[in-house]
């Protein structure tokens, strides 16, 4: 310990007052034992009140805890996730990196633009701020834009039958990517994909005939193309059939079981989304026993495969849309699910 008197007394009266940042310096300290007797675990209370408080450095360094179950803190990567958002907010430039890769990688897993979005968003903000990794990867990113000769080639590949073309342009149509935005044609040439056997283009049907995007609701349809998806070899589909049992949903009796024994083999497929709905399964007792820890396990699993909950444009996230259209589900435990979708809240 060294000797730091007058120092440390101003700073651990400024601290029981409520300073975040003192609080922070105080946790450092007792962590260090500079000026006070050494105590990792006073230490973590310390930046944990600072991180509460609104101290992005305590927000981030809290975050490190909880990721890495460091500090005698219980590894919870939920709770990491959300102190890393709160701290890329103000400004953190490494908990910003940090989100950005966690997003980047729940894209390439799930194929939604909003994390693409949210990955350039926290990239971006973090190489202004000169974080040299941030940079490399924006420059990555941007090499995957296609040129309107990229798409000239797509679209005569995709007219003379090329099943994995028509999908690949259809992604294009969408995203507007070397050709105008046009959501009619990426629906023509989605179609065209999964009727020739692209079993993600058989996934992204099915999500447009639930949702009711840019085609007629219509869950039964629905229903087939996620089917015909996992058949395929889809682990999306397969989940996305499992949320059909277990809500009974899309003209399909309620059958919870039936839901978890595909919510399996998507997992086993390696679908991320499957193993934290397993978890909300076991959370709840939905087909299963209910167990606590088997639940974490799940969810840790899927935390640990780079899956956040997604939400679509309106703030609901997918789990919670099922739980709207789905009838007869308990409040309670609708609500204690709601604690494992904590992380992004951003559009």
């Amino acid at each position: 310990m060294t000797e730091n008197g007058p120092d440390i007394g101003r700073i651990r009266a400024a601290a029981e007052e409520g300073n975040a940042e003192s609080q922070f310096q105080l946790g450092l300290r007792c962590m260090k034992g500079d000026g006070v007797p050494q105590n990792t675990a006073k230490g973590v209370e310390w930046i944990r009140k600072s991180a509460e408080n609104g101290f992005a450095e305590a927000q981030y360094a809290y975050a490190l805890f909880c990721d890495t179950g460091k500090g005698g803190v219980k590894q919870d990567r939920v709770k990491s996730s959300h102190w890393f958002l709160m701290a890329a907010e103000q400004g953190h430039r490494d908990a910003q990196q940090r989100l950005a890769k966690l997003c980047l990688f729940a894209y390439h897993q799930s194929g939604d633009e909003k994390m693409k979005t949210w990955a350039l968003k926290y990239f971006e903000a973090a190489a202004g701020q000169g974080d040299a990794e941030s940079k490399a990867e924006l420059e990555k990113l941007a090499a995957e834009t296609k040129t309107e000769a990229d798409v000239a080639e797509l679209l005569r590949k995709a007219e003379e039958g090329d099943a994995q073309a028509q999908f690949d342009l259809a992604i294009c149509c969408f995203k507007g990517n070397g050709i105008p935005q046009n959501d009619e044609e990426g629906i023509k040439w989605l179609h065209k994909a999964a009727e020739g056997g692209i079993a993600r283009a058989c996934y992204n049907l099915g999500n447009l005939y639930f949702e009711g995007n840019g085609v007629e609701e219509n869950g039964e349809e629905a229903f087939r193309w996620h089917m015909r998806g996992a058949e395929l070899g889809d682990a999306g589909s397969a989940c996305s059939i499992g949320s059909c049992y277990l809500f009974g949903l899309c003209g399909v009796k309620e059958d919870k079981a039936e839901g978890v024994r595909w919510f399996r083999k998507a997992a086993e497929m390696g679908d991320a989304e499957a193993h934290h709905l397993l978890g909300v399964c076991y959370t709840a007792g939905w087909g299963v026993e209910k167990d606590e820890d088997e639940a974490q396990k799940w969810f840790q699993k899927a935390f640990d495969m780079g899956y956040v909950p997604l939400e679509d444009e309106s703030g609901t996230s997918n789990l919670g849309k099922f739980i709207k259209l789905a009838a007869g589900i308990a409040a309670a435990a609708a609500a204690g699910i709601a604690v494992w979708y904590l992380f992004i809240r951003k559009g």
